[in-house]
């Protein structure tokens, strides 16, 4: 094992709140065995990476992709687990006795960092229509090649669609968080994983993702939420002719209103 050593500040973004992967970025600059900042400023994600099947490694996933030069997609530098994981797992049998493991609605996570060569700036910062739509672009040829290459992401969003310069200056789209993703083989459309549960950011999510929770995978689900993405980006930063309260209503009723039926 490679120890690699990074200087930081303080976290450039973080979840808020108990529930969800602690997950925490950091703008960071490599040391060398001196304790020296040694080179460019680089991207460290510290999260709390889900351990059961159906889970990939993010730095796996982008090895994968880096060496089929898959573009816009993160560059690893270097990734792996730290000696910690979640207790609450294990524990629950403690206080639960005469359930099994498999009753446990808890799931283990792994205390783990990925670094990347790419520091990005939210989409939300985009300057006007054009930049918008060029890194959804982007994005969506980051896509196709990925699921060419053997992965297909399962988690567009909002959120996980950045902004980076590239060696010319421009500003390129980057699709980002691919640590839900699943493998596809090539040629189909479908991921040939077993789905046991949703994964992706639900305001994002296509419809028959939402209505079956087992549901496969599909390109046609991704690209449904690069859809999503898009009117949120637009009706939310670009000028349009609704009123302040029919834009709130319509973010409300579009992305987190629902209704209660059967469980999917």
């Amino acid at each position: 094992m490679v120890e690699r050593s990074f200087a930081v500040g303080k976290p450039h973004y973080y979840t808020s709140g108990v529930v969800g992967r602690g997950t925490r970025g950091y703008v960071a600059v490599p040391l060398n065995s001196a304790g020296e900042p040694e080179g460019d400023f680089v991207y460290l994600k510290d999260a709390w990476r889900r351990d059961k099947e159906g889970t990939h490694k993010e730095g796996t996933v982008l090895k994968t992709l880096n060496v089929a030069n898959v573009p816009h997609v993160p560059t690893l530098i270097c990734h792996g687990d730290l000696d910690q994981s979640t207790q609450s797992y294990d524990k629950w049998l403690d206080y639960h006795p005469g359930k099994t493991r498999d009753e446990c609605p808890l799931e283990a996570h792994q205390h783990y960092r990925l670094v990347v060569a790419e520091v990005c700036k939210p989409l939300s910062t985009f300057e006007n229509g054009f930049q918008l739509v060029w890194a959804l672009f982007c994005g969506l040829v980051a896509h196709e090649e990925a699921c060419a290459a053997g992965y297909i992401h399962r988690d567009v969003s909002a959120g996980n669609i950045l902004l980076h310069q590239d060696a010319d200056g421009d500003w390129m789209g980057l699709l980002n968080d691919w640590e839900l993703s699943g493998i596809i083989d090539a040629g189909s459309a479908e991921c040939s994983e077993k789905q046991l549960d949703r994964v992706g950011t639900w305001q994002f999510m296509s419809v028959g993702t939402l209505l079956r929770k087992t549901k496969a995978r599909t390109v046609s689900d991704d690209l449904e939420s690069f859809f999503y993405v898009l009117v949120y980006y637009a009706v939310r930063f670009l000028p349009h002719n609704l009123s302040d309260e029919a834009t709130e209503r319509f973010f409300h009723s579009y992305f987190d209103d629902y209704v209660e039926g059967p469980s999917g």
